[in-house]
């Protein structure tokens, strides 16, 4: 594996998986750590999908809660505007399917709010809360 840091101009390997691209960077650290890059998929993207995806990374750069996903740096990359955010280890609750224990479920519950609360603090509603966007490291029981 050759040692890749994130900058304005990276050589990076880029895999699919299930339509998830993510690949393995250095970020100034000994260990290479997994990321997922969000790629604005427009071929010529207005201003406003520019502004409004760049907008995610800077709300997201402010927020700083362990249920939150991190996002680690903005980028063009091969002509695609690119936030490199953290990979989360995990299924998201759909693929988790039906939690039949309670007390599971209610610390599940007890997480989503309490991200959701953070984003709300910074007057950031999230306008596409679901199943898909909710993972569940399931060794852990985190959610993000």
């Amino acid at each position: 594996m050759s040692r890749t840091l994130l900058s304005d101009n990276p050589t990076v390997k880029v895999s699919v998986v299930e339509s998830i691209y993510y690949q393995s960077v250095f970020l100034n650290e000994e260990v290479p750590k997994l990321v997922v890059m969000k790629v604005l998929k427009s071929e010529c993207p207005t201003h406003d999908e520019i502004a409004k995806f760049y907008n995610e990374y800077e709300i997201l750069k402010e927020i700083a809660h362990p249920r939150v996903r991190k996002v680690y740096k903005k980028i063009v990359y091969r002509g695609k505007h690119t936030i490199f955010l953290e990979w989360i280890d995990g299924k998201t609750i759909r693929k988790v399917g039906r939690i039949a224990n309670i007390h599971v479920f209610l610390l599940f519950a007890i997480q989503i709010t309490s991200a959701l609360g953070k984003i709300h603090a910074h007057q950031v509603v999230h306008g596409n809360v679901t199943a898909e966007n909710i993972i569940v490291n399931l060794t852990t029981g985190e959610i993000k």
